[in-house]
């Protein structure tokens, strides 16, 4: 007869996130310094994309499984990321609040979603969110991974590039040559 892998309560408890107990992040991507872009970022399994690995806020509940991150996005009312792709799919499941998926390289492409409704946004597809409630949202995100494709580039479109171009200095971002968005270094 086959047995299972046996295990405590307190072995098992090392496998457990508690969301009361997770830290979060406000500044995970460049992004979040434009107007209207402020979100928190929580990663729940494993590290996820960010512009700022030295955030020890962002240090996953629990370590990295194979194949994915998930994570948790809190934003408040009208606010949202810009647009954005990865080199692998991405998942959102909205569990409190309004949020419509934007997507196209102009964000030109809108679609409502309800609560514990699921997308999956292809590889390469420029796409973001919004809540468009009148309370604060939360929202499942969850990026694939592969050894070949790790789950931590984000790729900005043109229309963030040219927002940066005009508001970065105001804001404390800047485009890099190698067409990265970095936060500007102040004294």
């Amino acid at each position: 007869m086959m047995t299972g892998v046996q295990m405590s309560e307190s072995e098992m408890e090392r496998y457990v996130a508690r969301y009361g107990e997770m830290k979060s992040s406000d500044k995970a991507y460049v992004d979040t310094l434009l107007p209207d872009h402020e979100r928190e970022i929580f990663n729940v399994i494993g590290p996820g994309p960010t512009e700022n690995p030295g955030d020890a806020n962002l240090e996953p509940a629990l370590p990295a499984v194979e194949g994915f991150h998930l994570g948790y996005i809190r934003s408040q009312p009208g606010k949202r990321g810009a647009l954005h792709a990865h080199d692998t799919v991405e998942v959102f499941i909205p569990m409190k609040g309004k949020w419509i998926i934007i997507w196209g390289d102009e964000g030109e492409h809108q679609l409502p979603l309800n609560t514990f409704d699921v997308i999956t946004i292809p590889a390469g597809v420029f796409r973001c969110f919004k809540n468009v409630g009148d309370e604060e949202g939360l929202m499942i995100g969850m990026v694939s991974s592969t050894s070949e494709k790790p789950a931590g580039r984000v790729i900005w479109p043109e229309q963030v590039f040219r927002q940066v171009r005009e508001l970065g200095d105001e804001y404390g971002i800047t485009v890099n040559e190698k067409g990265d968005l970095v936060r500007l270094v102040t004294s």
